[in-house]
């Protein structure tokens, strides 16, 4: 589907417009319309001290982030089961490296809507378990999977990004999906995602880092729309916890 953005021209324009645009893209796609603000409400409508903060109960603005909505929307961009950038081809090539077979177990960490794990139970019958730390995304998850049939071989749990509670020397290899920008301790989920492996298995980590250890404007302003709390990092960071630890990095690609 297309989004259609018009540019704002003058101050009339701006007040107009003056929601968040999580709230205005909510509002648009469930049929609702946002009350119009006032001009001295046009501080900053993100900021708490802003007036036009506040919104009303019940507005889109305060539902759930990963609400039923939402998951349409991002749905239709990205395809069945995916809330990001991915799709069958996609999983099915980053699930390469790990030599699954029907036998196998891997384990997800970040499944989301569930899309890849279902993938790869579809094409390869491995045994996926999917961990990721929002309710919403687990239920739906946890929904598609039986739907399709595939629930005896996909299970979805809902984790605390400090206490996975995974078995460890276990799996046959380790998905990491959009996860480190959700977690703080970066190198605690490392060590965790390590140890939860059988030697000489692999992993594979697909996220968005920044360019440097800290992010710029442009990213940073990109960073304040995900849903939840956010910790970007640059793979720097990431490299060198996987070198201090004996990983051997044989791909790194951008």
């Amino acid at each position: 589907m297309a989004l259609a953005l018009l540019k704002s021209g003058g101050k009339d324009d701006r007040v107009a417009s003056g929601h968040p645009l999580r709230a205005r893209l909510r509002a648009w796609w469930e049929g609702n319309e946002l009350p119009p603000m006032e001009a001295t409400d046009f501080v900053n409508p993100e900021s708490p001290a802003s007036p036009g903060a506040q919104a009303e109960e019940g507005s889109p603005a305060d539902t759930p982030d990963w609400s039923p909505a939402w998951q349409q929307l991002v749905q239709l961009i990205w395809g069945e089961g995916f809330n990001g950038p991915g799709g069958e081809e996609h999983v099915l090539e980053m699930a390469k490296p790990f030599g699954l077979t029907n036998q196998k177990t891997l384990l997800e960490i970040g499944s989301g809507l569930g899309g890849g794990a279902c993938v790869i139970v579809d094409k390869i019958k491995t045994y996926v378990d999917g961990l990721d730390f929002d309710p919403n995304l687990v239920d739906h998850a946890v929904a598609i999977a039986m739907l399709k049939g595939f629930d005896a071989k996909a299970k979805f749990r809902l984790v605390e990004p400090g206490a996975l509670g995974v078995r460890p020397g276990f799996y046959d290899g380790c998905f990491l999906h959009d996860t480190f920008m959700a977690v703080e301790d970066k190198e605690g989920l490392l060590e965790t995602a390590v140890g939860a492996i059988k030697p000489g298995k692999s992993i594979v980590i697909a996220e968005i880092f920044t360019g440097t250890p800290e992010p710029g404007k442009v990213a940073a302003a990109s960073l304040s729309m995900e849903h939840g709390d956010i910790f970007p990092c640059d793979a720097a960071r990431i490299v060198a916890k996987l070198k201090s630890m004996n990983v051997e990095i044989r791909v790194d690609i951008d």
